[in-house]
């Protein structure tokens, strides 16, 4: 089980996810409809962190940021998007969380939070960019406690 899981298990039964507001995004191609293959594929950077600790409102937030590049291995990448979201989960008023917690919280569930907004942003900003969707697929917790990047072999769409 992922060490960040079992240090914010106590915070993960209580919580609830109040608020999910996109604070950065970018998106840039470099190619057209025609130009992107089945060889290409998604790969993903993912960074999260709490901003501040437990407030006197029993919230707290949580900064997940998520960067894509869409590329053949051989080849800088043609799609790249990044966003910065900011989540607001809140506690029982009674509960009091250490920010080891909340820091270990934020390492699992930021990301994880944030994932389905994330595939959502790109799937409606490829195509807005004339490009076949680009699908992600779910998110999958680490195993271990520090961000990797991610490849799914199988989730880009990219006929014409």
């Amino acid at each position: 089980m992922n060490p960040s899981i079992q240090k914010s298990r106590r915070l993960i039964g209580v919580v609830s996810l109040e608020d999910v507001r996109l604070v950065e995004q970018s998106a840039r191609t470099k190619v057209n409809r025609l130009e992107l293959t089945e060889r290409m594929r998604p790969r993903f950077t993912t960074t999260s962190k709490p901003d501040g600790g437990l407030r006197d409102d029993s919230r707290f937030v949580v900064l997940a940021s998520i960067d894509l590049a869409v590329a053949d291995d051989s080849q800088p990448p043609v799609v790249t998007m990044k966003v910065k979201y900011a989540l607001v989960y809140s506690v029982p008023s009674d509960f009091k969380a250490t920010k080891a917690e909340i820091r270990s919280f934020a390492d699992v569930n930021g990301i994880f939070n944030a994932w389905p907004y994330f595939r959502e942003f790109v799937q409606s900003t490829s195509s807005r960019m004339d490009l076949p969707p680009i699908i992600l697929p779910v998110y999958r917790v680490p195993q271990m406690s520090k961000p990797k990047p991610q490849e799914d072999s199988s989730s880009s769409k990219a006929s014409s």
